[in-house]
């Protein structure tokens, strides 16, 4: 319980600091396998009591320039939602993979897990404010707010953020 409350109040937080983000970010050299391993640590507890295992795969390219704070806030909204709808899975094994790569000219962080999906009658509206879904009727935890404020933050750092899913299969963010 007092995990979901820091987490709703982080989440709180960094929605009123959105509105003035232009005052609060700093672009640096960040690699982004330091911040990933940082969010997985944070939630090991979640990890190891809905036996989650988590796996990184990178290629050896793992900086980028960008803010390492909102950076950090984006990864664990996707984990944070990774970890929600894969622990209701009744699955034998349960994972989030974490994949590093270079894609042409720019690094990718995919973020994939083997939870219950998103049907594909949301799928168009995860991004938007206060959407819960047909998930997040069915199980409870959701805000809404997670990956809208994931899709504003990368819009304003200039990165991308795609999400493909298949119900009963999983989602790659």
């Amino acid at each position: 319980e007092i995990e979901k409350l820091s987490h709703g109040l982080e989440m709180e937080l960094y929605s009123l600091r959105i509105n003035d983000f232009e005052m609060d970010f700093k672009v640096e050299n960040v690699d982004i396998l330091e911040i990933l391993r940082t969010v997985i640590n944070e939630n090991k507890n979640a990890f190891i009591v809905n036996s989650i295992y988590p796996k990184i795969n990178s290629d050896e390219t793992t900086t980028v320039n960008t803010d390492k704070k909102w950076l950090k806030f984006i990864i664990s909204q996707i984990v944070s939602n990774a970890i929600k709808y894969t622990k209701v899975k009744d699955a034998e094994s349960k994972y989030i993979h974490f994949n590093i790569y270079r894609e042409s000219d720019r690094t990718v962080l995919s973020i994939e897990d083997n939870g219950v999906g998103i049907p594909n009658k949301d799928i168009n509206r995860v991004f938007n404010p206060f959407f819960t879904g047909e998930n997040g009727r069915k199980y409870y935890e959701s805000t809404g707010m997670g990956l809208y404020l994931a899709k504003e933050i990368c819009d304003k750092l200039g990165h991308n953020i795609n999400i493909e899913s298949t119900e009963n299969r999983g989602t790659k963010v």
